[in-house]
């Protein structure tokens, strides 16, 4: 069946030959460390000392307490519940890659060990938890992507001209195109953009993921096109924009934003003629990228300043500097 839906014009000898085995595939590739560092590499104590503490919040406390101690509230971890979602978590944990979302199904069985008693302490705590965390994780963290791809056609169509309707030498049409690369974020839903033929231009997603920003640089650079004055004559002299989305707290990219070269004493020197800048369009404001904490090298509150101080997803125009385009 995975092989007939992943392959369905192969035959059955080759469908016999070659199968596809999907959870086979699965974990072929989230063995290659490689392949993860695409999406974003954690340390492997993340899901119990992060993840699981971020989807249960006091009841977490209650079960590391009744580990050590007698709490007061009793907590069962020896049935089958808790062995499932204990084990599960385990091996989970020896991928470098570890996202709260996969460990979703562990949460009913771990809050069913739970026999809560009335206590106003932990109802409290447990609404509390809740609703910051709904707010949190339901408004900001990574809220920008929705509205930041429904306002692409628009902010496309205010910073590349229209296409022009003269032909060039030899009958060639005239085609304006945007690539738009997304880079730290969630991956961006496609299908709001609709049908590119009802857009002014031609519009590609590209998802960056979470690669090293080098290789980010590498992949603008192949897609935006040279200098006017170096174009070759003749060649379709069409508007190729290039955008860069990507969250404000990105201090990657402060040496390639003109805010940074300008306004800040402390950033890197601007881009020389030729290389990468960035242009900033348009910004959404209610967005965190909470995947981008680095509290071991930044430290807690340096960390903390950076993604809510400099929260937002930005759209950048992505030029050559000393361009004239």
């Amino acid at each position: 069946m995975d092989t007939a839906f992943y392959r369905p014009s192969t035959s059955i000898l080759s469908a016999l030959r070659a199968p596809v085995v999907t959870p086979l595939n699965n974990l072929r590739y989230n063995s290659d460390t490689a392949n993860l560092a695409t999406h974003g590499l954690h340390p492997r104590y993340q899901h119990f000392l992060a993840n699981l503490p971020q989807l249960l919040g006091p009841a977490y406390v209650l079960i590391i307490l009744s580990l050590f101690t007698r709490s007061t509230m009793p907590v069962c971890l020896k049935n089958r519940r808790a062995i499932s979602a204990i084990s599960a978590t385990t091996i989970l944990s020896i991928f470098p890659h570890q996202e709260a979302r996969f460990l979703i199904p562990c949460v009913p069985l771990l809050l069913s060990c739970i026999r809560p008693r009335k206590s106003r302490l932990f109802l409290t705590t447990w609404i509390a938890f809740n609703a910051a965390l709904g707010f949190l994780m339901g408004m900001y963290h990574q809220g920008g992507v929705v509205p930041t791809q429904l306002e692409i056609p628009s902010i496309v169509a205010a910073n590349v001209p229209k296409p022009p309707t003269e032909l060039l030498p030899g009958g060639a049409e005239v085609s304006n195109s945007a690539t738009v690369f997304w880079w730290k974020t969630y991956s961006p839903p496609h299908w709001l953009l609709g049908d590119n033929s009802s857009l002014p231009l031609y519009i590609q997603t590209r998802d960056l993921m979470g690669i090293p920003g080098p290789e980010m640089i590498q992949e603008l650079e192949k897609a935006l096109p040279e200098c006017p004055s170096d174009r070759t004559p003749g060649a379709d002299q069409g508007q190729k924009a290039v955008f860069l989305v990507a969250p404000r707290s990105a201090t990657f990219l402060d040496p390639y934003t003109q805010a940074s070269s300008s306004s800040s004493p402390a950033a890197p020197a601007a881009p020389s003629d030729g290389q990468l800048q960035l242009h900033e369009v348009w910004t959404y404001e209610k967005h965190l990228n909470l995947d981008d904490l680095n509290f071991g090298d930044d430290g807690i509150f340096p960390t903390l300043r950076r993604v809510i101080g400099r929260r937002g997803l930005t759209v950048w125009a992505v030029k050559r500097a000393g361009c004239e385009q």
